[in-house]
Order: C-alpha cells, then structure tokens, then sequence
C-alpha cells in the first residue's frame, strides 16, 4: 500500500479495457502504482490468463482523504 494506516480515498476516475475473452481457469493480476502525489495516486493494472495472454487493463486515479 501507499497510503498510511488509517488513511482513506475515493476513486476519481478509470478506464478498463477488455481485450479478449477470458477462458475458465485461473488468471493473474499485476498492478502498479504510476504516481503517488500528496494527494493522488495513479495506479495502472493487467490481467493475464493461464497463458499468459493479456486479457484486460486498468488505469485508475483515486484521491486520498484525510483521517
């Protein structure tokens, strides 16, 4: 996390995109904070499926709020 203990944020805005159609069985997620500012973040995310295929992507913004 980036955020303190106990500290709060709303999203603000985000984009999903999907690009394929996501077979039965697992899938895995990798996620990355893009920029944390004093009082944004910025977070980009993946899913792949069993193969390795990307299947979707995410781009959120959220705001913190204070405790």
């Amino acid at each position: 996390t980036v955020l303190a203990e106990g500290a709060g944020f709303t999203s603000t805005d985000f984009t999903m995109q999907f690009l394929r159609a996501t077979p039965p069985g697992r899938l895995e997620a990798r996620a990355e904070v893009i920029r944390r500012g004093k009082r944004r973040v910025v977070v980009e995310a993946s899913a792949f499926d069993a193969e390795g295929r990307l299947c979707a992507r995410y781009l959120g913004g959220f705001s913190t709020l204070d405790g």
